[in-house]
């Protein structure tokens, strides 16, 4: 993983060279990897190959091989993508800290292969939208930057979940969202105050 710090150096022959290379093991854009996208599957094949073992001292070495804190990245992705973190975890530190990088690890949690399946990417799905509405209260430069990590989040949530995109995603979960209210409105209660959502006739 690298960061995102576009004014790190590296000369410019080895960064073409490792564009090249990384091209032939997977159809993710460069600027979209420093950004934080990850392929899953192209991670899991590096992995079975290496064995676990192996893999620990490739997880030791990347703060030796990773520039600035892209270390920290790489390991809480690959935290997240072998099982080793949390959903809940993660969720604590977006919510507690905004942790952008938590955040776009979200979607890489494998998920449950029972029928509590749809239910998890949904649960993420919303906490992955909380993020973005809640972003409206800072400034525009903070707004840019989460709005980054929620895109990227939406990619990794999307090709974990079997999503050609993170569009159709999208559209499936706000049809799961207003599920509940195909058998008419809900309405909750509170003192005096009555609050119903429903669907008209024309989906509004």
């Amino acid at each position: 993983a690298h960061t995102k710090d576009r004014d790190w150096t590296v000369d410019k022959e080895i960064r073409e060279q490792w564009i090249s290379q990384v091209s032939e093991y997977t159809p993710l854009s460069t600027d979209s990897l420093m950004d934080g996208a990850v392929d899953v599957a192209w991670f899991h094949q590096v992995y079975e190959a290496l064995g676990a073992s192996c893999w620990k001292e490739v997880y030791r070495a990347a703060e030796l091989t990773a520039i600035g804190s892209g270390h920290m990245r790489a390991r809480i992705f690959a935290d997240a993508m072998l099982g080793k973190t949390t959903t809940e975890a993660l969720i604590n530190r977006v919510a507690t800290k905004r942790h952008q990088d938590s955040l776009r690890a979200l979607g890489l949690v494998p998920l449950p292969v029972d029928e509590s399946r749809q239910g998890e990417i949904l649960h993420r799905y919303e906490v992955i939208q909380e993020f973005l509405r809640t972003s409206k209260k800072f400034g525009s430069q903070r707004q840019a930057s989460e709005r980054l990590a929620v895109a990227i989040s939406m990619e990794n949530l999307a090709r974990t979940a079997g999503y050609a995109d993170p569009q159709r995603l999208e559209w499936a979960m706000e049809v799961e969202s207003v599920d509940d209210l195909a058998d008419g409105p809900v309405t909750v209660q509170v003192s005096e105050t009555s609050v119903s959502l429903s669907i008209d006739d024309l989906g509004e």
